[in-house]
């Protein structure tokens, strides 16, 4: 069998890539949730982001091993610490919300709003496809974002709802995010040619109806058409954020290969 090389994802098929974006997200959303250890307002609060952190790298993980089965058919031997650990930020196909930096509570909670609104319902399209192997772990993950959802809408609202300061400050986080969120229905190649019957326009109207009751009484100045005019993750063409995050996140795994403990 063929040894795994960095390089060969530049000719990796449509699936394959789809695989390593969904895969993508999950591992920086876990990392920046993650960064909130010994940080966050709460104890509980603490608890509840590492564990929807955790739930963000078993996805991640059960995609991978999707990808390293497909990688394996054709004579390929990788695995999923290679892919994770030894990418640079030009070869990393997550979305560029999930990217985004912490700064404070409100783009946390922000973020995890807007994006789980959106990933609830991308998993209930994924799990309705006709791929057994896709479909049963987007059933599988849709449990747990089911909670996420409920999780990042109580802490958004109670950022709402608390003082000035806080309401301002999620009022702000959300005014930055939500151009980003147009990347969500922007498909790229490999999702238009992966074969997996994802209705983007479909996708775009649920969410809109999801999140803008949550939205609308902030008196956001919301652009429902979502144009998204920025160089796009599922592309490789990343914030700078990505790049410190990916350092922190690698540095143990470049610094000694091949080591297991």
């Amino acid at each position: 069998m063929m040894q795994f090389d960095i390089g060969d994802i530049n000719d990796f098929s449509a699936r394959e890539k789809f695989l390593l974006h969904l895969a993508d997200n999950g591992l920086i959303m876990n990392h920046r949730l993650c960064e909130w250890c010994a940080h966050a307002p709460q104890l509980e609060l603490e608890m509840g982001l590492a564990n929807i952190g955790l739930d963000h790298l078993g996805q991640a993980r059960l995609w991978l091993n999707l990808l390293n089965d497909a990688l394996a058919a054709r004579g390929v031997d990788a695995d999923e610490d290679a892919l994770a650990y030894f990418r640079d930020d030009t070869q990393y196909f997550n979305l560029l919300l999930v990217e985004m930096p912490n700064d404070d509570f409100a783009m946390t909670a922000g973020k995890l709003f807007l994006y789980d609104a959106f990933h609830r319902l991308a998993l209930k399209q994924l799990s309705e496809v006709d791929e057994p192997s896709i479909a049963a772990v987007a059933e599988k993950a849709s449990v747990e974002v089911d909670y996420h959802l409920r999780f990042s809408t109580h802490w958004m609202r109670v950022m709402v709802d608390g003082s000035e300061e806080s309401a301002r400050r999620m009022r702000d986080a959300l005014d930055e995010l939500w151009p980003l969120c147009g990347e969500f229905f922007s498909a790229a190649d490999f999702e238009q040619t992966a074969q997996l019957q994802i209705d983007f326009a479909r996708l775009k109207d649920a969410w809109l109806a999801s999140v803008l009751p949550e939205l609308r009484p902030l008196g956001l100045a919301l652009d429902e058409a979502l144009p998204f005019h920025h160089p796009s993750g599922k592309h490789n063409r990343h914030t700078e954020h990505l790049g410190y995050l990916l350092a922190e996140m690698q540095v143990l795994a470049r610094r000694h290969p091949g080591a297991t403990w």
